[in-house]
C-alpha cells in the first residue's frame, strides 16, 4: 500500500464532498420516480435490483480500496448505480470526479485512473437505455454544437502538420476530446430546469471541494515550505491562476440562491457561505486575472442594473476600477515579480501574434506553441524554454490559425448570446461566463474541460428555453 501522508486527509475531504453530490442526485432521482420519469413500472423490482447491484459493486470496491477509504468504496458503488438509473446522474458524477480528480491525489491505485472513462461509458449506457425506453433516437444539434464540432475537427486536422502527428493526435484524444465529449453530454442530456440545477450544484460542490483542499494544504503547511505563499489546489489545478479562474466560474453559481427572492433562508445562508469561501479562494490565490474577472463581473452587473442611469453606471465602474488597483497593492507578492510576470505575458502574446501572422491559415499546429515559442521570440528577457500563450484566444489563433481562432471566438460569443437571452431566468450563467471569459483571456484554457462544461451547460439551458417558447 503506497504511503499517503497528508493525501489521506485530503481524500477524506473529497469523500465528504461526494456525500452531498450523491444526496442531491438521489433526491432528484426520487423526484423523477414520483413524476414517472426514469424508473420502470415495476418500481419494487427495480429497487431490489438496484439494492442488489449496490451490494455486489460495493463488495468489488471493498476488495480493491478498503485500506484506502471504506467510505469511498460505498460512494463509488452508489455512484455507479445512480449513473445507470439516469444519464443526468452519470453526467453530474462524471463532472464531480473530473473536478475532484482522486486519481491525481492518490497514486498507486490503477482502478481510480479508470473512473473518467468508466463514468463516460455509464453515461452512454444510460443514454441508450433511456432512448430505447422513450423511443426517441433523434439528435438535434444547436448552433453551438456545430461550432464546437467544426472547431474540434479543425484542431484535429492541425495535428497533421506537426513534427510528430501520432503524438499530437494521441494528446488530442487524451485531453481535448474529453472536453468535446463533456459538451456533447451536456447538450444531449439536459432537458429540464431541474437538470440545469443539478449540474450547477455539482459544479459548485466540486469547486468547493477543491477550495477546501487548497485551504487545508495552505494552512497545514508551514509558511517556510510554501512555494510562493499563494493558494493552490491539486493536480490539474495546482497552478494558483488556473485554480482561481475555475473558482470565478463557480462564484456566480454559488451566490445565486443568496440573490434570489424565492430562495429560503437556508439556501440564502448556504449561498452566502459558499460565496465567501469562493471569494477567499480567489483572494488568497493572489491571481490578478481572477481578481479582474471578479471586478468585471460586478461591473457588468452594475451596467445591466443601471441601464436607465448611465451616469451612475459610469461612476460605479470607475469606483470598481480604482478598487481593483487598490486591492492589487495589498497582494502579498513581490512588486518586481509582478512586473516581470506582466512583461513576460506580453512577450507570450507577441509570440502568439507572430505565429498567427506567419501561419494565418493553419497556425503552428495543435500543442506546438511551447515548442515554437523561442523561434518567435528572438529577444527573450525574462522567461524561455517551453512556455504557453497565457491567453486562451492567443493560443487558439497561434496553433490553429485564423480559421481555428475565429471558430473558437464564434463559439464563445454564440454561447454568450444564449446566456444573455436566458439572463432573466438564469442570470448566474451569464455572469459566470463574463467572469470566466475574462479570466480565460489571461490563461491557456483553450483545450481544458472547464470552458466546454460551461458552454455546454449554457447551450443546453438555451435549448430548454427555446423549446418552452415553441407553440404546443
Amino acid at each position: 500500500m503506497p504511503e499517503l501522508g497528508m493525501n489521506a486527509e485530503l481524500l477524506t475531504i473529497e469523500t465528504i464532498i461526494l456525500l452531498p453530490v450523491l444526496g442531491l442526485l438521489l433526491i432528484s432521482q426520487l423526484a423523477r420516480a414520483k413524476m414517472g420519469v426514469g424508473f420502470h413500472n415495476r418500481s419494487n423490482t427495480y429497487f431490489l435490483m438496484s439494492l442488489g447491484s449496490f451490494a455486489v459493486i460495493s463488495g468489488f470496491f471493498i476488495s480493491q480500496l478498503w485500506n484506502l477509504s471504506p467510505l469511498l468504496c460505498f460512494e463509488l458503488a452508489a455512484s455507479i448505480v445512480l449513473a445507470l438509473m439516469n444519464p443526468m446522474n452519470a453526467l453530474c458524477l462524471f463532472v464531480a470526479f473530473l473536478m475532484l480528480r482522486p486519481w491525481e491525489l492518490i497514486q498507486g491505485y490503477p482502478i481510480l485512473l479508470v473512473l473518467p472513462r468508466a463514468f463516460a461509458a455509464l453515461w452512454l449506457i444510460a443514454r441508450i437505455a433511456e432512448a430505447l425506453r422513450l423511443r426517441q433516437f433523434s439528435l438535434k444539434f444547436n448552433r453551438e454544437t456545430w461550432l464546437l464540432l467544426a472547431y474540434g475537427t479543425w484542431v484535429f486536422i492541425s495535428t497533421f502538420w506537426t513534427p510528430s502527428p501520432a503524438d499530437t493526435q494521441a494528446e488530442w484524444f487524451d485531453n481535448f476530446s474529453r472536453a468535446i465529449m463533456l459538451f456533447m453530454m451536456c447538450v444531449l442530456t439536459i432537458r429540464r430546469k431541474s437538470d440545469v440545477r443539478d449540474l450547477k450544484s455539482t459544479i459548485v460542490l466540486g469547486v468547493l471541494g477543491m477550495a477546501i483542499i487548497g485551504f487545508y494544504q495552505f494552512l497545514s503547511t508551514p509558511a517556510s515550505l510554501h512555494v510562493d505563499d499563494r493558494l493552490r489546489s491539486i493536480g490539474l489545478l495546482e497552478d494558483p491562476n488556473d485554480f482561481a479562474a475555475i473558482t470565478v466560474l463557480a462564484l456566480p453559481l454559488a451566490a445565486a440562491p443568496f440573490f434570489r427572492r424565492q430562495s429560503g433562508m437556508f439556501l440564502k445562508f448556504i449561498g452566502a457561505i459558499f460565496s465567501l469561501l469562493s471569494f477567499a479562494a480567489v483572494w488568497y490565490s493572489r491571481s490578478r486575472g481572477a481578481l479582474l474577472a471578479f471586478i468585471m463581473t460586478i461591473g457588468v452587473r452594475f451596467v445591466i442594473g443601471m441601464k436607465n442611469n448611465r451616469v451612475v453606471a459610469v461612476v460605479a465602474i470607475t469606483i470598481l476600477y480604482l478598487s481593483y488597483t487598490a486591492l492589487l497593492t495589498t497582494f502579498d507578492r513581490n512588486a518586481e515579480d509582478m512586473e516581470t510576470s506582466s512583461s513576460a505575458r506580453i512577450t507570450y502574446w507577441k509570440a502568439g501574434a507572430k505565429m498567427t501572422m506567419k501561419n494565418p491559415l493553419l497556425g503552428v499546429g495543435f500543442m506546438q506553441y511551447p515548442y515554437q515559442y523561442e523561434n518567435y521570440s528572438p529577444t527573450l528577457e525574462f522567461e524561455w524554454g517551453l512556455r504557453t500563450a497565457h491567453s486562451s484566444w492567443v493560443l487558439a489563433f497561434a496553433e490553429t490559425g485564423l480559421t481555428g481562432g475565429i471558430l473558437f471566438t464564434l463559439l464563445f460569443f454564440s454561447t454568450a448570446q444564449v446566456a444573455w437571452r436566458a439572463r432573466e431566468e438564469e442570470p448566474e450563467l451569464f455572469y459566470s461566463l463574463v467572469g470566466y471569459g475574462t479570466a480565460m483571456f489571461f490563461l491557456s484554457h483553450t483545450y481544458l474541460i472547464y470552458p466546454y462544461l460551461l458552454f455546454g451547460l449554457i447551450s443546453a439551458q438555451g435549448s430548454i428555453q427555446r423549446n418552452a417558447l415553441k407553440p404546443v
